[in-house]
């Protein structure tokens, strides 16, 4: 139905000049209204609401067909039926160019295609029983080396390891490798066969534990480690004032705490002099 714009123009004369005022009819509501020439609707209501059309009605583009349109803001929707039997609306300029061609069962049909790993095992002992949609996605059902069921997506079911089991042996593994370390001798983040006096290490160029040459500063340069903490010492022209402050920070830190672990861990401490005069002799 085509709507007829009526326009009435009234000319009002004031002082500084004359003002024109278009009263329009609504081509919505069809109510009258003061408005510019160009003015089409008496509210924002009016402008946001949906004007049916029959104009399209027929047109068939790819497997849909028009059944009903409507402008709204200015663009047109048309609302189509599909040959599967589903209804959609869409945009018209999206039918014309090409971009919607379906309601989405073609897109289902032919992109989204699920593989067919029904059977297979893969590298990790995972076998896969089933696929599951999950939304517009599929998923399989898999059944894990130990015996547990879980979902994951076709694309990664050659990807992962397992149903999560794998990452918590992993923590095991971890956890007793922490209290193998704990046995040789780490208490509080400290080694007790380092700090422990004992031969010196074969990397050692000046001689002296602790201290090393900063070749930038030219000086002998003392630090100390303890419980995770590096504590520097400062900077020396001759090694044995380095060497004697790297003696002093030891005697501070290193004795109360060794007098502690062979008074609490006396057994420990045996197996640890063991061991330390064992790699003595290898070397």
């Amino acid at each position: 139905m085509i709507l007829t714009v009526f326009i009435i123009v009234c000319i009002i004369y004031q002082k500084e000049g004359v003002v024109i005022v278009s009263l329009r009819e609504c081509v919505v509501c069809g109510k009258t209204f003061d408005g510019a020439p160009s003015a089409k609707y008496c509210s924002e209501e009016c402008k946001n609401a949906p004007q049916y059309t029959n104009e399209f009605n027929g047109e068939k583009w790819g497997k849909l067909t028009i059944i009903d349109a409507y402008r709204k803001k200015g663009r047109v929707y048309a609302i189509c039926k599909c040959e599967c039997g589903n209804t959609k609306t869409v945009r018209y300029d999206a039918l014309t160019s090409g971009r919607t061609q379906s309601c989405g069962c073609f897109a289902e049909a032919n992109y989204y295609k699920p593989f067919d790993l029904a059977g297979k095992i893969n590298d990790y002992g995972c076998k896969a029983i089933k696929q599951i949609r999950v939304g517009n996605r599929y998923k399989w059902e898999c059944e894990c080396s130990c015996g547990k069921h879980y979902l994951v997506p076709a694309g990664l079911f050659y990807k992962q390891m397992s149903c999560g089991c794998s990452h918590q042996r992993s923590a095991r593994e971890n956890l007793k490798k922490a209290a193998e370390t704990c046995e040789q001798g780490y208490i509080e983040n400290t080694s007790i066969i380092s700090i422990k006096p004992r031969k010196m290490l074969r990397n050692n160029t000046s001689g002296v534990r602790g201290v090393s040459w900063d070749k930038n500063r030219r000086k002998w340069a003392a630090t100390i480690v303890f419980k995770g903490k590096t504590y520097h010492l400062g900077r020396y022209h001759n090694i044995e004032d380095a060497a004697a402050v790297r003696k002093e920070a030891e005697d501070a830190l290193f004795g109360n705490f060794l007098e502690w672990f062979q008074e609490v861990y006396p057994e420990r401490w045996e197996k640890f002099n063991k061991k330390a005069k064992k790699e003595e002799t290898e070397d």
